[in-house]
């Protein structure tokens, strides 16, 4: 399919403004190419080809995306292309014969702010890119062997609020996450030496930081991350308590209603520990008698005026990695099943769930039946 004039057009318009003005530069070199990769997302074969509305919108931030990342990592990606075809012409796979899974990855972290915003509390803002690359041969039930490859990327970005130590503590949890993976880590542990000036594997790391804390293991020193006013770190930490320790869904139920029920705390982190408290106190009184103090909530589920991404202050919030997530992330919203709903109604569509029972946004009713069943 031709393109239509009229980006066609716009495009050549675009360009010469830019180059008429005398500032052309890197940065203004990055946004062309990115627009230019965006316009043409449509109309690039199999990646834009009878795609619904949805779907072109995706199409193009992945696109854009995509020409950013071969920007500034295009040794990389080519390096990995390379690594592909030789595996491929060594192999050399059919539907009788396969290879070994290829899997090769760039996780880069470059850009890492860590600001007092008041006496003695912090923001964390790092910001860098991800990009995956793997292909193998899957046998079907017949034997025959089917070569699949697929490649991904995304924008790697870590955002966390609190004491400097409640940071480290965000941040080594994040290591013990990908603890196994060489490099992502080795990006993580840059962002942890920022924080606290110290380097070493996550198991050296924790060893430390258990002997500092006067943590008898590694499953206390979770608990009280999960306990934390944090709400980064404690939802971090319930997501690593189910593998630290699993069995104490309690801590992880009171933890969570503790931050449904703050209603100073942003959107998205508010309906993330709804979302792990019903998980795990579906059946719970005392979870459930939590939902019942914010029935009457009526602030928004999704959110992202609330994200740091989206603040003023956000410090890269110039970046143009930064301004193709936030567009995916707002359309992402725009279609969610949540997108007009609030806490509150949230919390009502899980008492439903758990009961059986509907009494509305009537909190009084709702504790009644809890306390009676």
């Amino acid at each position: 399919m031709s393109l239509e004039r009229a980006e066609l057009r716009r495009m050549e318009r675009a360009a010469r403004e830019i180059l008429s003005n005398g500032q052309y530069d890197w940065k203004l070199r990055e946004a062309l190419a990115i627009e230019a990769a965006g316009t043409l997302a449509p109309y690039l074969g199999d990646v834009g080809r009878n795609l619904d509305k949805e779907g072109n919108e995706d199409s193009v931030a992945f696109m854009k995306y995509l020409q950013l990342f071969y920007l500034n990592y295009g040794r990389e990606m080519m390096t990995g292309y390379k690594e592909l075809v030789a595996q491929i012409l060594k192999y050399r796979p059919n539907p009788f014969r396969g290879m070994p899974r290829f899997e090769r990855e760039v996780y880069d972290i470059p850009d890492i702010q860590l600001r007092e915003v008041r006496p003695g509390f912090f923001a964390l803002n790092a910001l860098g890119s991800h990009f995956s690359l793997s292909a193998e041969c899957r046998s079907s039930k017949w034997f025959i062997k089917s070569f699949r490859g697929e490649f991904s990327a995304s924008v790697a970005g870590i955002d966390c609020e609190g004491t400097r130590q409640q940071i480290a503590d965000y941040c080594l949890l994040l290591l013990r996450r990908e603890q196994t993976n060489e490099v992502r880590s080795a990006a993580l542990r840059k962002v942890y030496r920022t924080v606290t000036g110290k380097d070493g594997s996550y198991n050296h790391l924790l060893k430390e930081r258990l002997a500092e804390g006067r943590f008898g293991a590694e499953t206390e020193w979770v608990l009280s991350c999960v306990s934390s006013d944090s709400p980064e770190l404690a939802l971090e930490a319930m997501e690593a308590i189910e593998i630290v320790a699993p069995g104490l869904e309690e801590e992880v139920r009171r933890a969570a209603s503790r931050i449904v029920l703050d209603r100073t705390i942003r959107a998205d982190l508010r309906t993330f520990a709804l979302q792990l408290a019903a998980k795990h106190g579906a059946k719970d009184r005392l979870t459930l008698l939590a939902f019942c103090d914010v029935l009457d909530d009526d602030g928004p589920a999704s959110d992202p005026e609330s994200m740091p991404r989206f603040q003023e202050d956000y410090p890269f919030a110039e970046r143009q990695a930064v301004r193709i997530s936030k567009t995916v992330i707002e359309q992402q919203m725009k279609r969610s099943l949540n997108a007009s709903k609030s806490i509150g109604d949230l919390v009502h569509d899980e008492l439903k769930k758990s009961t059986g029972m509907d009494f509305g946004k009537e909190a009084a009713k709702w504790r009644e039946w809890i306390r009676r069943n």
